[in-house]
């Protein structure tokens, strides 16, 4: 009985993670030909599957080079929770869960392991103005903040993971803006939050960031539960 489709590219996956890096720290792969011979399958299958890998960018191929392992684009990543929102495996609450946990999680690191700068950049994130009063404008500033504290952590993973779901951040951040924009203070609150995290940061508070970080997340739902509130007291059919 032939192997499925995932059996196959299961073993060509499986033989590349136990290749070892050469002397330039590159993972260079075996010719289509001794692939095929190692793993007993036809070249085109083998050839087949290396496009896949390398269309999902975990491998470089180059006439006269070869073929190396590569770094995957977070994209790649992008492209699958985007898909798991739209058939509804995913929503954007959950999305939103997640996002606080990374950055939560990136802060916390950040204020061990930041360089000063990361936290120059940090800084700069959150004092550069929006460019205007607009949407769009106002989730790239809060976008920008929740990137360099990230970026702030070191950690290539969390940096990956959250590239990928940069998109969904964007949207969720869209929406807490939306809400901020109908209570009074609230864009100025939220900036008050941000420079308590970039200070426990500085001051090199790993708990203290949490707290800070845990405060900017419950801020939000704060103002989502006065607006909750105004519209109970519109349209909940008081006497």
């Amino acid at each position: 009985m032939p192997a499925s489709d995932d059996d196959i590219l299961g073993k060509i996956l499986n033989l590349i993670l136990n290749l070892s890096p050469d002397a330039k720290g590159e993972v260079r792969l075996p010719t289509e030909r001794k692939l095929a011979e190692q793993l007993n399958i036809q070249r085109p299958t083998v050839r087949e599957r290396l496009s896949t890998l390398e269309t999902l960018g975990f491998v470089n191929r180059t006439q006269g080079r070869g073929t190396y392992l590569a770094m995957a684009r977070s994209s790649v990543i992008q492209f699958y929770f985007e898909i798991a929102m739209k058939l509804g495996y995913i929503g954007v609450e959950e999305m939103q869960g997640a996002m606080e946990m990374i950055v939560r999680e990136a802060a916390a690191s950040a204020a061990v392991s930041a360089s000063a700068d990361n936290i120059r950049r940090l800084a700069e994130a959150v004092e550069k103005p929006a460019r205007d009063d607009s949407i769009d404008s106002l989730v790239t500033s809060q976008f920008e903040f929740h990137s360099a504290v990230v970026r702030a952590s070191g950690n290539p993973v969390i940096a990956l993971i959250f590239e990928g779901i940069a998109k969904v951040v964007r949207e969720v951040l869209r929406r807490k803006i939306r809400v901020m924009q109908l209570v009074s203070g609230a864009l100025n609150r939220n900036l008050e939050a941000r420079r308590y995290v970039v200070e426990a940061i500085q001051n090199r508070e790993p708990d203290t960031t949490r707290t800070a970080i845990d405060e900017y997340f419950w801020l939000w739902r704060r103002e989502e539960a006065k607006i909750s509130i105004l519209n109970f007291g519109e349209f909940g059919g008081g006497d």
